[in-house]
């Protein structure tokens, strides 16, 4: 799935509970960017999020994947 690069996914600390809106409310923050784009890439963690259970199990069970 193909993002825009300007949309408005979650980034490094808004991901973690130094982030207030996500302490008050981490369904919501990772629900809405779950939406918008399952799996991206998050340059300030330097690293992808996966925010889908099914896509996290896949790439998980994938023995081809470095881990």
């Amino acid at each position: 799935m193909a993002i825009n690069p300007n949309d408005e996914l979650p980034r490094g600390v808004d991901l973690t509970c130094l982030s207030e809106t996500f302490r008050n409310d981490p369904h919501g923050v990772l629900g809405g960017a779950r939406e918008r784009c399952p799996v991206y890439k998050d340059g300030v963690l330097r690293d992808y999020v996966v925010l889908s259970a099914e896509i996290g199990r896949k790439v998980l069970a994938d023995r081809a994947l470095p881990t």
